[in-house]
């Protein structure tokens, strides 16, 4: 989310929604679904600020069959108008359900006050005002963009040989493709003055009391090997 535009807020979340509802490939908008139910399977996504991860699960038997199908929505997604409307309403009932969560309320004060020069500060979850009017072209231009194989993780669990699986992930994703570009970089700090050193005070929805702790450490922690960070996060948390 971290790359939306600014003319679309939660540009981001909206293709994460749309590229359920099918590919050229696929167009049927329900095919995914259904086959995720017919196998006995789940699915989910979710949309970060630097990443946006897809995820499914199904019997055996049909998981190949879903795999080549949930390739494609990388490949040729649809961005149907008429899903459009939809999943605009989806997405607006999404953010309307959070409004009294108190978890998410404080999630978006603190980017709310974040540094104003930082992307995090975009409201990345999007609703029906921040979306609306949203032209299909700008949907597919956002995702040809972005989705991109040389930035993309795939990972597959099976009990099916790993020379089937690989030959599957091969077939199945290597139409994806590989666009090279400059990815941009946030060298500014996610907070604001107004955070460093400071207490916020958020009056909850629900009777409940809560001290949050947070510390914006330096990114290159993040590949240390030694994974220091999140040794020292963890026994912060098991306190």
């Amino acid at each position: 989310s971290w790359d939306d535009p600014k003319q679309y807020p939660g540009m981001a979340h909206f293709c994460e929604h749309m590229l359920f509802m099918g590919s050229h490939t696929y167009p049927n908008e329900n095919e995914f679904s259904k086959m995720i139910a017919d196998y006995n399977g789940q699915t989910n996504a979710y949309t970060a600020a630097d990443r946006t991860v897809y995820l499914f699960s199904a019997q055996t038997d049909g998981f190949l069959k879903i795999l080549d199908l949930f390739a494609h929505f990388f490949i040729d997604p649809l961005f149907n108008p008429s899903g459009i409307s939809r999943e605009l309403h989806a997405v607006d009932q999404e953010y309307a359900k959070n409004l009294e969560h108190d978890g998410w309320r404080e999630h978006m004060i603190f980017k709310q006050l974040g540094n104003p020069n930082h992307p995090n500060r975009g409201f990345n979850m999007g609703n029906s005002k921040t979306l609306r009017g949203i032209p299909q072209d700008a949907l597919k231009a956002w995702h040809q963009k972005h989705y991109s194989a040389n930035r993309m993780h795939l990972a597959i669990y099976s009990p099916l040989s790993l020379d089937e699986l690989m030959r599957a992930a091969s077939t199945s994703f290597s139409s994806i493709p590989a666009i090279s570009h400059e990815i941009k970089s946030h060298p500014e700090r996610i907070s604001s003055d107004q955070q460093q050193g400071h207490i916020v005070y958020i009056k909850p929805i629900k009777n409940r009391t809560v001290l949050s702790l947070l510390w914006e450490l330096p990114a290159e922690l993040s590949d240390d090997p030694s994974q220091s960070a999140e040794l020292l996060a963890y026994a912060l948390s098991s306190g």
